[in-house]
């Protein structure tokens, strides 16, 4: 281990990650890179400028506590480990004494059926977030957790990831053809995605930026993954839905594919890679579509036995 000294104890933890990631660019594959650029943009929003040095236990505790109100079980144990390897490198590389990580726990994978939210329970999310939206507006812009209403907006309207939506710029509207363009560099799949925006979103962001000529910077500047998170934890309790931001994502494919939307379709607008990661992770069946499909079978096994019955002999 090398020795520790002042200079690189004092770097903020931003400048600690570039050198990481300078570090550890040539030996990872391209994709996995991209991955550990993504998490170190989330830990610079969250942390700010800190040090490495002065993060604690609880610091990374409530960070994948957030980060886990966004995102699935087993995706927020792959942050504990990309966590757990840059502090070990900041400490042998002398940006920090102690591991922060050391003692954590990893979420429990729960085996459970994928949530869905209901049209109610979306609508009472989207009216109370209005709500704190509206009132800031009387204000003049919104900023921070009053933008909640946006971001919410566009995950129902579009189903792209809290990451994407969160790193919009105002280039990446374009306005002439009603699509948000995402480039690849800001996709978790590092592909393009490019999806409609729905009237509301567009008449929305047209509140955000008037005189949208020549505006450009992100559509949210302020607003990170903690302040998202803690805005929706009190706009929970305000609708009194239970739910976390992910379910929008996951309630819109399952709402879709019920409409009967093709899979490949479902599966380009929401930018997955595989057709099975939809069924498999988003699409949960509703107790109204389990019921429409009860009544269908039993139509069908009505209709079987009348022709059997009407057959010659059967009289």
């Amino acid at each position: 281990m090398c020795a520790m000294n002042v200079s690189t104890r004092k770097a903020s933890l931003g400048e600690s990650l570039r050198q990481w990631l300078i570090a550890e660019k040539s030996r990872l594959r391209p994709s996995t890179f991209r991955q550990m650029e993504y998490s170190a943009h989330r830990w610079r929003d969250f942390w700010g400028e800190r040090k490495a040095g002065d993060l604690s236990r609880a610091d990374i505790e409530d960070y994948l506590a957030a980060y886990a109100e966004v995102h699935a079980p087993s995706t927020t144990v792959l942050e504990l480990s990309v966590l757990r390897a840059y502090w070990r490198w900041a400490k042998t590389h002398g940006h920090t004494r102690a591991d922060p990580t050391e003692g954590v726990r990893a979420p429990r994978l729960v085996a459970r059926t994928p949530r869905s939210l209901s049209a109610a329970d979306t609508a009472k999310l989207l009216e109370a977030a209005r709500d704190a939206w509206e009132a800031a507006l009387d204000r003049g812009l919104p900023t921070g957790r009053a933008l909640l209403y946006p971001v919410l907006l566009i995950a129902q309207s579009t189903l792209l990831r809290i990451g994407s939506i969160l790193s919009l710029a105002w280039e990446d509207i374009d306005w002439e053809n009603g699509a948000i363009r995402l480039p690849g560099h800001v996709s978790k799949t590092g592909e393009p995605v490019a999806v409609p925006m729905t009237q509301l979103v567009r008449e929305t962001l047209e509140r955000l930026a008037p005189g949208r000529a020549g505006t450009s910077g992100p559509v949210f500047p302020d607003l990170g993954y903690q302040k998202v998170y803690l805005a929706f934890r009190r706009i929970c309790r305000r609708a009194g839905v239970n739910a976390s931001f992910h379910d929008f994502r996951r309630s819109g494919a399952t709402a879709l594919l019920e409409m009967g939307i093709p899979l490949p379709v479902v599966q380009r607008l929401g930018g997955w890679k595989s057709p099975a990661t939809v069924l498999r992770y988003y699409a949960s069946a509703s107790d109204t579509s389990v019921r429409r499909a009860s009544e269908a079978l039993a139509e069908l096994c009505n209709g079987a036995q009348g022709a059997v019955q009407n057959q010659p002999g059967n009289a």
